[in-house]
């Protein structure tokens, strides 16, 4: 090989853009050369120029395979980076969200009553053969329960969170009141302070009602009269006054005030008895037996049934 040949070799290959370390060592391959004060042959320069290309072509797969490894890093970090984020936006969402309560069922049987205190300090009694169902704390926005049944509630006053007593025939709201619900046979809301809205399941219709007066829910239509709350909450606190009130309707409300049924024979007779009486906590038996001054009356009581049977003979004093 001419000197002139191994000289271009040298031209172009320290022209190019090759690695630093592969232009170091050529350069000591042109000392070398130097130093022989020859010309190598052409097979060793050849083993020469190769081996130095595999130097180059080694450095720079090293290079693309820490290029592929930081792209790769890049890209992992970025997946968790981006999972991280997801997992705190979820974990934010569910911090900031209020926690969800436990829903409470209280039942009752025939004969039994509840008293039931909730996380807001309303009261509720719950009549016999009834159920209610509460969270044990209320959200931030409304009081939620439901009723199936007969239940007195005093509720108190809270003007920005709404109280709804819920029922499959009817939807009470209220803010703050005391009121009677009675979902047995037809469906009624009798209020007795403040004021209530009530709106039936099967109407989009809302009426509003105050102190001594009730709804009844009768299919579609929503039945509003004048009522003493007392007769409709007796059951409860079983105090009952009567003002010169008929005989017939003193017998309805003890009815519905003790829980038991009140039956007529065929043999009573019509009277028009106006009866005028105070009861405080009394037994119905107690009750019944001081109306005997007022009526002449025979009964039979069926425990089992819970039903008393009157045979009405006429009224004592008139």
């Amino acid at each position: 090989m001419k000197n002139q040949t191994v000289f271009e070799l040298a031209k172009r290959f320290l022209s190019s853009n090759s690695a630093e370390k592969g232009r170091k060592r050529f350069e000591l391959l042109l000392g070398e050369l130097e130093k022989r004060g020859g010309e190598p042959d052409s097979d060793y320069m050849k083993e020469a120029e190769s081996k130095i290309l595999r130097e180059i072509f080694s450095r720079n797969r090293r290079r693309a395979k820490i290029r592929r490894f930081v792209i790769s890093s890049l890209g992992y970090a970025a997946s968790l980076f981006l999972i991280g984020l997801i997992f705190s936006v979820l974990y934010v969402g569910l911090k900031d969200s209020p926690p969800q309560p436990d829903w409470i069922v209280k039942t009752t049987e025939t004969g039994n009553r509840a008293k039931i205190i909730l996380s807001d300090g309303s009261m509720i009694r719950l009549n016999e053969n009834s159920r209610l169902e509460f969270p044990e704390f209320f959200g931030p926005d409304e009081r939620v329960v439901k009723l199936h049944g007969e239940a007195y509630f005093e509720v108190k006053t809270n003007p920005n969170m709404p109280f709804k007593v819920v029922s499959s025939e009817a939807e009470v709201r209220v803010l703050g009141t005391i009121f009677n619900v009675n979902t047995f046979k037809t469906p009624e809301v009798t209020v007795a302070e403040g004021r209530v809205s009530v709106r039936g399941s099967d109407t989009t219709n809302n009426v509003l009602l105050s102190k001594g007066q009730q709804v009844v829910i009768e299919e579609n239509l929503m039945i509003v009269k004048e009522v003493n709350p007392d007769f409709f909450i007796g059951w409860h606190t079983r105090s009952l006054q009567f003002n010169s009130l008929p005989a017939e309707e003193v017998f309805k409300v003890l009815e519905r005030a003790y829980g038991v049924t009140i039956k007529f024979t065929d043999d009573s007779n019509k009277v028009n008895c106006l009866i005028t009486g105070r009861y405080e906590g009394e037994r119905i038996e107690t009750i019944i037996k001081g109306l005997k001054n007022i009526l002449d009356f025979s009964y039979e009581t069926d425990i089992s049934t819970r039903t008393i049977t009157l045979t009405i003979k006429k009224c004592i004093n008139g």
